[in-house]
């Protein structure tokens, strides 16, 4: 089968666990026999962070998206809101070119966010081949948060409706039906390959020293904070062991500022080891000497990864039940976190995994069974999402690879113009008809203007000693 992949980003330009699993998705099906090809964004200058993947056929079609490197290193940039919740006519026109050439026989959208999604869906739709959104985040959300001018989420819901849907847990299924629902969906949880299985469950240390490990984004949002608040209270429940915290991954600068002020206001700062991005390698090694990771998830978290690859690496865990990963771990595990947010209540499970080695490494066990029997990539998942591709094809559909005739191809392109013909209009009439009026602003004097140009630039008190030199030559020439 002939898969057009679409991610919005991919390596080179990669920021957390999403944008890789597509990348593993993409090397599973070409492994399976699959012809793949995959269209990004542009990775360019700071946007470059990782290696390429040269064994696949990727295409950086899709105008850079600027707005995560903003988010990652406060370096500014000013872009249209509608890139997350409209339409993006050049990445719509690249998408149409490479369909038509391509003539794949399913198309794979992974996040289209920051590639104007509405366009993206649209065109993907107009084309008449079997298309499925593979959700691993909460979209609908962001789009109607990103409405601009005319609003254009009735034609996202339109296009959602001709399509269909894997959803990595069934929590991020429900965020995004919020507006409008799939023609088909199914729940199909991230995976990773396993060719060699899981290693042998950890025994927690009984040394004095335990090593506690978060890996993944160095973020505010994933409960670093909460977790390292309840560091102290770990300590003093364990206080025959001395405890430390291994954090390993990037975040942005702001953060990692925020986290060094934590930490030194708490007096933590010989407790905490920060080791920042590790590749895979690296990564192995260094969980081989942990004894026990810890993920405070946000209870939106819509899979996580580096559970499952914390599971597979053979350490017990600690996790926030409501994560979407946990949908697919035994229900009654009990080391599952109830709420994050609890310094108290996160210190006490910590503690409880660390003096029950025995039982730690027991459900470690059961978490590996689990694991292999759902979230094996080659073996579970990437069969599961294949069949599911299949299965949107019309049942009457001949068997050789499908290709748009001619008829079809005026229709798609007739599509096409219609659609970025209606969004221009739309644009149009948002300035002859502004959403928000315009409050017209006074116009100052010439002399008034000069005087507030003075004040911002020159300092008060190098302005008070001019003023007072002036008055003191004019009081003399005066006497």
């Amino acid at each position: 089968m002939r898969v057009l992949i679409i991610s919005n980003l991919f390596p080179p330009h990669v920021i957390g666990g999403y944008e890789l699993g597509c990348l593993h998705l993409a090397r599973a099906a070409q492994a399976a026999g699959h012809d793949v090809r995959v269209l990004t964004s542009l990775a360019t200058g700071r946007l470059k962070k990782r290696d390429d993947a040269p064994d696949l056929d990727v295409r950086s079609v899709f105008s850079p998206i600027y707005n995560y490197e903003t988010v990652l290193s406060g370096v500014g940039y000013r872009s249209d809101l509608s890139v997350f919740a409209g339409i993006h006519p050049g990445n719509v026109l690249a998408l149409q070119s490479q369909v038509e050439s391509y003539q794949p026989d399913a198309i794979w959208i992974f996040n289209p966010l920051g590639l104007g999604p509405v366009g993206i869906l649209e065109t993907a739709v107009a084309s008449g081949i079997p298309t499925t959104l593979h959700l691993m985040d909460h979209l609908d959300t962001t789009i109607a948060d990103h409405q601009v001018d005319f609003h254009v989420l009735p034609r996202w819901i339109r296009a959602k409706a001709q399509i269909g849907a894997i959803a990595c847990s069934t929590k991020t299924l429900q965020k995004n039906e919020l507006y409008g629902g799939f023609a088909k969906t199914v729940v199909i949880p991230n995976g990773l390959s396993m060719p060699d299985g899981c290693r042998p469950a950890r025994q927690l240390s009984t040394s004095s020293v335990n090593n506690l490990v978060y890996f993944g984004q160095i973020e505010q949002h994933k409960g670093i904070p909460q977790l390292v608040k309840a560091l102290s209270l770990v300590q003093r429940k364990v206080a025959d062991r001395r405890i430390k915290l291994h954090l390993i991954g990037a975040g942005s600068a702001e953060y990692q500022m925020q986290l060094e002020q934590q930490l030194s206001k708490l007096g933590l700062e010989n407790c905490v080891v920060r080791h920042g991005f590790c590749d895979q390698q690296t990564l192995g090694n260094l969980l081989a000497e942990m004894q026990l990771a810890v993920f405070p998830l946000s209870p939106e978290e819509p899979f996580a990864y580096v559970v499952i690859e914390a599971i597979q690496a053979g350490l017990p865990i600690v996790v926030t039940a409501a994560a979407g990963c946990a949908e697919f771990l035994p229900g009654d595990y009990p080391f599952y976190l109830q709420d994050r947010d609890d310094p108290a209540h996160l210190a006490q499970v910590i503690g409880d995994a660390i003096c029950q080695q025995d039982l730690a490494a027991s459900w470690c066990t059961q978490l590996q069974q689990a694991v292999l029997e759902q979230c094996d990539l080659d073996r579970k998942c990437l069969p599961r999402c294949i069949d599911f591709l299949e299965s949107l094809k019309p049942r009457d559909e001949a068997e050789p690879p499908m290709t748009i005739p001619i008829s079809s191809a005026r229709g798609f392109q007739r599509a096409i113009q219609e659609g970025l013909s209606s969004w221009y209009s739309s644009r149009h009439l948002a300035n002859l008809f502004p959403t928000k009026p315009e409050v017209p602003v006074p116009k100052q004097s010439v002399g008034r203007s000069i005087e507030r140009w003075f004040r911002k630039r020159i300092p008060t008190q190098f302005r008070q000693a001019m003023k007072s030199g002036v008055q003191r030559i004019v009081g003399r020439k005066a006497g």
